[in-house]
């Protein structure tokens, strides 16, 4: 039992698949069902979780029936006072988010609907306010809808209730969209089903899914996605199924498991060839029970507002990265990249890997990133590790004379930002990273920007403690230089503010890679081409000769590597998408170029209120947001997964530097290069996805139907 199970599953509960074996399944054997007696649901859960632990001592996960988990969820009390508290205090960060003000009223392109945060959770705290919340999951559901509507992936609110079970689909698995040929539209099947007649070569035919719970299947999966938050109709698609880097990322998609999103009780499908199945859903859970016997009683365990004392760790300064915990580890025995082909080069923890194609295409190289995270076990930044794999792999490719290169993103969400200029660099080495982007001109920003300014300006205050720990932040103006590589040396240099459209932002800026301090804040990072890394091999391949490989998923410091590769002419491929004709984005996650957690923000406003400001000075701050934080931030802190870490703002708008509008990247839609289909075969061997986007790229196959823009595009 438990998550890396490999267990062979009992095919008896698949669909309208025969007796037969099939390759050892990736996720776990569910055996446990829905409790029944007239005890709380609460209490019936804890005693599951000891019969578990009695049985599996080891374990860390633990599994119950969705409905045991909902009943449990619904019996917790919604307690008015500390929801308003808790909404109050949410306001306050909700100023830092770089894009609230174009998320009312979307520019044209934008293919999701528009939703105005401050109004909506206001519309939530009049509810709470007239008690109109039957339970505490009710209420969350509400915050948790408001969150998922951004469609930003740096946009979170992980609240402590909702985010203790993940509801799951474990009878049916992973569902999988692949097209019978190639060409024809892909239409939807149970995973384990395609297994067994492509691995197993057996004499039956899957059937594909024609409806779920009723519903036409497209119709349910395309509403079941917006529980996640990619911004873009297609990637939301995407998400929902099993790929091989997505299970290399700890995911069989989203139909299969979704926190806080109650599933229902069972979940029935209805097959192409008239059969109907009807498998019950699961929730899986880690927190103790212990001494849980009711609704009350996890409210008290869980929605305490104690909170522990953490500090963020330096390197979540430069992350950029789609959904928190967007990477997995290996357990020892386990392959970091599994069912991946042998690695000429391979990051010991799984982000990257170099490969060359067989006699088929022996000219071509694939450098597959899954994750711009590029940290160990422990959650510590392995910049020169992640780095020089990619470097030894570029030599390689030149030793034997590799001419085209695949770089494959596909379920890349981020990770840490200068790992993405890093790996540009050795692409590009004689290129310039010249991205920008701006921040929200909001009182608070200028507030603390120019205090910070003002404590690295004096020399008796810069080499103090408080200072040492301000250079190289992201207020620090030492960390950027303007859009033509100057140096900033004023606040205002930095903040203007600028005026776009009806709104305020800073003037655009770009990290000044050549900053020891950002280096040293960074943990040593130094990006390749810069200061004792200047000296850089001479480019591999041509931008003609490298294809963007993604199944749209990509976000993050995966989409400012994209927009980088974009703008030096490298081509785009996606596969997957909604069973369509017509373009679709390469990358559909977020776009914005940083994230702050709440714990990091707080930690900003907190620290400049008590330690810099005068009493007269916190005084006439402490009816603004600021005062507001400082007040009610702790408690938000605690109500939010991991002490503040579960909550978090795009705190920076990724903008292109000759975009005169200065529309934020995440509201820019701009089509691939080109679509394929995925075939079954192409989900059990990556060399076969591969090698169909070589044939779209250098060979004679064709894109799917107006999936390549127009000429002159």
């Amino acid at each position: 039992m438990g998550w890396l199970h490999h267990g062979l599953i009992a095919l008896t509960a698949l669909s309208t698949i025969p007796h037969a074996a099939a390759r050892p399944s990736p996720w776990p054997s569910i055996t446990l069902s829905k409790s029944t007696g007239h005890q709380e649901p609460c209490e019936l859960i804890s005693l599951s979780q000891a019969k578990q632990l009695k049985s599996y001592p080891d374990d860390k996960n633990f599994f119950v029936s969705a409905e045991l988990a909902h009943s449990c969820l619904t019996s917790v009390p919604f307690k008015k006072k500390d929801a308003l508290r808790l909404i109050d205090g949410l306001d306050s960060f909700f100023s830092w988010q770089s894009t609230i003000d174009y998320l009312k009223n979307p520019p044209k392109g934008y293919l999701l609907p528009g939703i105005d945060l401050v109004k909506t959770l206001k519309e939530i705290r009049d509810k709470a306010a007239g008690d109109k919340y039957p339970n505490e999951f009710e209420f969350q559901s509400d915050i948790a809808r408001l969150a998922s509507s951004a469609h930003d992936g740096h946009f979170n609110i992980n609240l402590d209730a909702i985010s203790i079970f993940s509801f799951r689909r474990d009878r049916i698995g992973p569902l999988v969209s692949v097209s019978s040929d190639g060409k024809t539209f892909p239409e939807i099947y149970v995973y384990r089903d395609v297994n067994v007649t492509a691995t197993e070569k057996v004499d039956w035919k899957p059937s594909a899914i024609k409806s779920i719970d009723g519903q036409d299947v497209f119709e349910w999966l395309r509403d079941w996605s917006y529980h996640t938050s990619h911004q873009d109709p297609d990637a939301l698609y995407n998400a929902l199924f099993y790929s091989i880097p997505r299970y290399a990322q700890k995911s069989f998609g989203s139909f299969f498991a979704t926190t806080g999103a109650y599933t229902g009780p069972s979940t029935t499908l209805t097959f192409k060839n008239g059969t109907t199945m009807e498998y019950p859903n699961f929730a899986s859970f880690q927190d103790s029970f212990e001494g849980v016997t009711d609704g009350s009683t996890f409210y008290d365990k869980f929605c305490s507002g104690d909170i522990a004392s953490q500090q963020p760790r330096k390197r979540d300064l430069i992350m950029a990265t789609s959904p928190p915990d967007v990477h997995r580890r290996a357990t020892p025995g386990e392959s970091s990249r599994p069912f991946f082909p042998h690695a000429v080069e391979e990051f010991r923890y799984g982000d990257v890997a170099g490969y060359f194609l067989g006699n088929e295409h022996p000219d071509t190289a694939v450098l597959s990133i899954n994750s711009f995270s590029g940290s160990d076990e422990e959650d510590n930044l392995q910049f020169d590790e992640f780095s020089s794999v990619i470097t030894r792999f570029l030599a390689a490719c030149k030793k034997e004379r590799k001419s085209k290169l695949i770089i494959d993103v596909t379920a890349n969400g981020g990770g840490a930002v200068f790992l993405g200029y890093d790996t540009f660099k050795q692409l590009f080495p004689d290129t310039k990273p010249n991205d920008a982007s701006n921040l929200r001109a909001t009182e608070q920003l200028d507030i603390i920007g120019s205090k910070v300014t003002a404590v690295l300006s004096d020399p008796e205050t810069r080499n103090t403690t408080m200072g040492r720990s301000l250079r190289g932040s992201q207020f620090d103006i030492g960390v950027y230089v303007d859009t033509k590589g100057n140096a900033l040396t004023d606040w205002r240099d930095f903040y203007g503010p600028e005026k776009v459209g009806d709104f305020n932002f800073t003037h655009l800026s770009s990290w000044n890679l050549k900053s020891q301090d950002l280096a040293d804040a960074s943990g040593g990072a130094v990006v390749a081409g810069y200061q004792d890394r200047a000296s850089l091999p001479p480019q591999v391949f041509k931008p003609e000769d490298m294809v963007l490989l993604t199944d749209g998923t990509c976000g993050s410091t995966c989409a400012i590597f994209s927009d980088l590769l974009k703008r030096n002419g490298v081509k785009s491929i996606v596969t997957g998408g909604r069973p369509r004709d017509g373009p679709v984005q390469a990358v559909g996650g977020v776009k914005g170029s940083q994230v702050l957690t709440y714990l990091q923000v707080y930690n900003a406003v907190s620290v400049l209120y008590r330690k810099y400001l005068s009493p007269r000075e916190q005084a006439e701050l402490a009816g603004t947001s600021i005062g507001e934080m400082v007040r009610t931030g702790e408690y938000v802190l605690a109500r939010t997964k991991r002490d503040g870490l579960g909550g978090r703002v795009n705190f920076r708008n990724a903008v292109r530097p000759d975009d005169e509008t200065r529309t934020p990247r995440q509201f820019v839609n701009e089509p691939a290069d080109c679509r394929i289909w995925m075939t079954p075969n192409m989900l059990f061997d990556l060399n076969d996805v591969w090698n169909a986007a070589h044939d779209v790229a250098w060979g004679n196959s064709s894109c799917t139907s107006g999936s390549s823009p127009p000429a002159g595009y």
